[in-house]
């Protein structure tokens, strides 16, 4: 039923009168959602749309001429703080990688090769390449304009909301409460925290491929199915192995579940699971080099570490975000225990009204049987007993799980608190205010014994007493506003819109300030000077030491670096800067040319490579007739 026939449209129209197409067009789910989504963007982001703000990490990250002289004539304001917990990952590797993309695809090749890294390095078998990721393909268009970048940024967090939107019309949420899974979605905790790395895009690819799977559950057809494994393909290509897997994970624990519903059963099981064989067939030109590389490479994460879990206590962190900051209440990267991912307390409440809701409605556990897949993910994050297969899964085991699998869990959990949330109001008065007063029961519980039940060596934050404060300002507003949502039927559109405001102010509250809009990839003078020695003499390489023409930087311009920043790094790469150059690695797969750390300055190799130039910092010794 649509929001206009909620709010009161004349009977006649109800009984089947024809409306008009002004009327009619308004009433569309189809427009309110776009709309919605679009104007959830702009509402949260209004320093990248009008403020001339940049999601790119210019100034915050050493590959982006984070310090003079080489600014490379940028001039704006950089926040004091990082905006992201990971800036360098868009800066070392999907940024310079673009540019090689956009040179193959306009020479009418595909990007196999990447002749300015290291020695040469495969680029489309390292499984970070995004060519064949549809919502990376506008930055192709010109990789030199960071305003394309921050309307790819934008454009992620746009398709994210949006499908949210209509994953839980799929799931038969009311319309006006499915748009607080699209706040939910724009401004994601992940999405704050990890702000413009690869990540995103599998995880928004996780929000198409979801509501494919809800739209193929309700009706299995042909074309449904398609869709499915186009969705999943995509996510699987998104240019990030390491979260797609973990966001398919999501998605095939959430594709299972649905299965406890009786319709269509077996029809919904044979398109499923041709879906899910057209997917990887489709892929398949993507994943099978990286998986054949994958065995012989030096890889930073060995196997076992997805074996890794976070203690059981940082849980609380999923609930009040700022439980054991250090210095401000909104900080997110805080020591000793950074946040990788978050609900907040109006999100946090509606998941656990989620959780309560399967356990205490008997109608609701099939509904939610779902729900079993994000709480598994939970448990391994937090290393609880029955999870640790999870990180012993062939490719599992060499990716931190505690990282990748936050955002699976913490989306399906506020995705499944608010289907509980437009279900409880079918439910009996006595059994829907049992479910709530649970709910609030346990927000309570979780922030007043939060002292005793936090070890020594996780001491909560001296800003605790304003943190649970907060928390239970929110949360008990988030619960008041599900009480008023389910008392009045789901009727009012009020209560649902302040519900909206509550989760998408609350998100975006943790929103760090960002630089003004630069471009990171404008030349310093000392690589025009580079280029105008290329084009004069014979071939030669560079490379640049510190914090100077850091790793893959050298891609952007189209000169030859020897040194590499990729997750695969061939074993014989690694033995040969080991022998000649630098005998410690600081990331093992990351050479910054440190002479503290054993590289060897005046080495002859450097003839042998033809190295032209060393561009050094000013703190390294002359080295001189070399520069």
């Amino acid at each position: 039923m649509s929001v206009a026939i909620q709010q009161g449209v004349p009977a006649t129209e109800l009984e089947g009168a024809p409306a008009s197409l002004p009327v009619r067009r308004a009433r569309s789910p189809h427009l309110i959602f776009w709309g919605f989504s679009l104007f959830v963007c702009l509402a949260a982001y209004p320093d990248v749309v009008f403020g001339g703000r940049t999601f790119l990490p210019i100034g915050r990250t050493a590959a982006l001429y984070g310090r003079p002289p080489h600014a490379a004539r940028f001039v704006g304001r950089v926040p004091p703080a990082a905006a992201e917990i990971d800036s360098g990952s868009e800066a070392w590797a999907v940024h310079p990688w673009a540019f090689e993309e956009r040179r193959a695809i306009a020479a009418g090749s595909f990007p196999i090769w990447n002749a300015h890294e290291g020695f040469g390095h495969p680029q489309f078998a390292n499984g970070q390449t995004q060519t064949l990721n549809p919502l990376h393909a506008p930055v192709l268009i010109n990789p030199d304009s960071p305003l394309l970048w921050d309307l790819h940024f934008l454009l992620l967090r746009f398709v994210a909301a949006l499908f949210s939107c209509y994953l839980l019309r799929e799931l038969g949420v009311h319309p006006t409460l499915c748009l607080v899974g699209g706040a939910f979605a724009a401004v994601h905790g992940v999405f704050n925290i990890f702000l413009n790395r690869a990540d995103l895009e599998a995880y928004t690819w996780m929000t198409v491929a979801l509501f494919a799977v809800a739209w193929l559950r309700n009706r299995p057809t042909v074309p449904r199915a398609m869709a499915v494994a186009l969705a999943v393909a995509f996510c699987l290509m998104s240019g990030h192995p390491e979260p797609s897997f973990s966001a398919l994970l999501g998605v095939a624990g959430f594709a299972v579940g649905l299965l406890a519903r009786k319709e269509w059963r077996l029809r919904y099981l044979a398109a499923l699971s041709g879906a899910a064989l057209t997917a990887v067939l489709i892929s398949a030109v993507y994943w099978v080099p990286f998986v054949a590389f994958v065995p012989r490479s030096y890889n930073v994460h060995p196997v076992g570490t997805g074996e890794g879990d976070r203690p059981a206590f940082l849980l609380l962190q999923w609930l009040a975000p700022a439980a054991f900051n250090e210095r401000k209440l909104f900080a997110l990267f805080d020591h000793p225990h950074q946040n990788f991912g978050f609900l907040g307390a109006a999100m946090g409440t509606l998941a656990i009204l989620g959780v309560a809701s399967a356990a205490l409605l008997h109608g609701q556990r099939r509904r939610l049987l779902w729900l079993a897949a994000p709480l598994l993910l939970a448990m391994k994050i937090h290393g609880i007993a029955g999870s640790g297969w999870i990180g012993r899964l062939p490719f599992a085991s060499r990716m931190p799980t505690v990282v990748y699998l936050q955002f699976p869990a913490l989306y399906l959990l506020g995705i499944g608190g608010i289907v509980a949330l437009s279900a409880v109001v079918d439910a009996p008065r006595p059994r829907r205010n049992l479910v709530l007063a649970v709910t609030v029961a346990i927000v309570l519980l979780v922030t007043g014994l939060a002292h005793v039940y936090t070890p020594a060596d996780g001491t909560l934050s001296q800003l605790w007493p304003r943190a649970a404060a907060l928390t239970l300002v929110l949360a008990l507003g988030a619960a008041a506003l599900s009480w008023w949502i389910a008392a009045t039927g789901g009727r009012p559109v009020l209560s649902s819109i302040l519900l909206v405001m509550l989760v998408g102010g609350e998100l975006g509250a943790y929103r760090k300030a960002l630089s003004t809009r630069g471009n990171p990839a404008a030349e310093g003078n000392y690589i025009t000077w580079l280029k105008e020695r290329q084009r004069q003499d014979a071939p030669f390489r560079v490379m640049g030491l510190g914090h100077y023409l850091m790793p893959n930087y050298a891609t952007i311009y189209g000169l030859d670096d020897v040194r590499l920043c990729d997750a695969l790094v061939s074993p014989e790469y690694v033995t040969f800067i080991r022998r000649f150059l630098q005998n410690e690695l600081a990331w093992q797969w990351l050479l910054s040319g440190e002479a503290k750390l054993g590289f060897d300055l005046h080495n002859p190799i450097f003839n042998v490579l033809c190295v032209y130039s060393l561009e050094v910092d000013s703190n390294f010794p002359s080295v001189g007739d070399r520069i």
